[in-house]
């Protein structure tokens, strides 16, 4: 009669808790967290920055060639269009500085440790 008696109250109890499960899941869902001030102390959103690398277990960042930005320029010799100016932009008398990139490393291969 006893075990009897506390399952009816565990049945009972169980849509209560539910309900509250519910509103929880339902509360969290509306007001989330969005910024740093609705988070923790810990949680931090950011900008949408790209990641150039990943944090080891020990807790330091390794940067990996890979995944840095490379922008591939394409070569414009002979291109008919011609950049908008302004027309109150001075006239420029010396030529711009040339840079010539670096190729890119090789992706994958052997490491060494």
């Amino acid at each position: 009669s006893t075990s009897s008696s506390r399952r009816a109250a565990a049945t009972r109890a169980m849509p209560a808790v539910a309900t509250a499960a519910r509103a929880v899941v339902a509360r969290t869902s509306r007001f989330g967290p969005r910024s740093s001030k609705k988070g923790n102390r810990l949680y931090n959103r950011g900008r949408g920055a790209w990641k150039g690398g990943f944090v080891s277990s020990t807790g330091r960042f390794i940067a990996q060639d890979e995944k840095k930005k490379f922008i591939v320029v394409p070569d414009l010799a002979g291109f008919d269009l011609k950049a908008y100016v302004a027309r109150d932009t001075p006239k420029v008398t010396e030529a711009p500085p040339v840079f010539v990139m670096p190729p890119p490393a090789p992706v994958g291969g052997s490491s060494s440790n």
